[in-house]
């Protein structure tokens, strides 16, 4: 629901730390040892403030990336912020909302990245991806599965979230029904991260 949405965003935000990155608006120091993402401040989601996105820098922080990254509901661009500095050398942000692709262009400026910022739901499906990641609510999460899972490279992955431990289950038999499988699991306050391959 709407009210849990909301429950899951850090109280008092004014920037995230974890293994690897430093994310805050301009305004807010640096931290030592860290890799430094500014972010401009705005009410677009996707800043670090809601545990659904921590799940996903946690889980992608761990990875060495190459290739291609596509970010679907991309917000504020920052996973692919973090994509970039994993090593991913095409990176691609889409969102429905103008003013997301809007303050994703001026996140890209500010942190001296080239983004391909795109105004819609997905890019053309004869292009294939080595990462796919998408923060978004079921059940537009659940009924998108099906226009991702082809346009992932044969060896790519899915980095998912946009759901809590109570509405899991309907993400999972979508995924099992596409012969896609979760390799590894992140939780923030209850909200849940995946990463997610194809079967075997």
């Amino acid at each position: 629901s709407d009210t849990l949405w909301k429950d899951a965003w850090e109280p008092g935000f004014s920037s995230l730390e974890t293994e690897r990155f430093f994310i805050a608006a301009p305004s807010v120091e640096g931290c030592e040892g860290k890799i430094r993402l500014r972010l401009i401040e705005s009410h677009v989601f996707g800043s670090g403030q809601h545990a659904t996105t921590q799940a996903l820098i946690r889980l992608l922080e761990k990875r060495v990336g190459q290739g291609r990254f596509l970010d679907v509901g991309t917000g504020t661009g920052v996973l692919c912020l973090v994509a970039h500095h994993l090593g991913f050398t095409t990176l691609c942000g889409t969102d429905i909302e103008e003013s997301a692709v809007l303050i994703s262009k001026e996140n890209a400026e500010l942190n001296d990245v080239s983004i391909d910022l795109i105004f819609g739901s997905l890019p053309t499906a004869h292009d294939k991806w080595d990462v796919i990641a998408c923060n978004i609510l079921p059940p537009t999460l659940t009924d998108l599965l099906r226009d991702l899972k082809p346009r992932l490279a044969p060896e790519g992955s899915l980095y998912l979230a946009g759901f809590n431990e109570a509405n899991a289950d309907g993400v999972l038999a979508e995924l099992t029904r596409l012969n896609l499988t979760v390799a590894e699991e992140c939780k923030v306050r209850g909200w849940v991260g995946w990463l997610v391959t194809h079967s075997k």
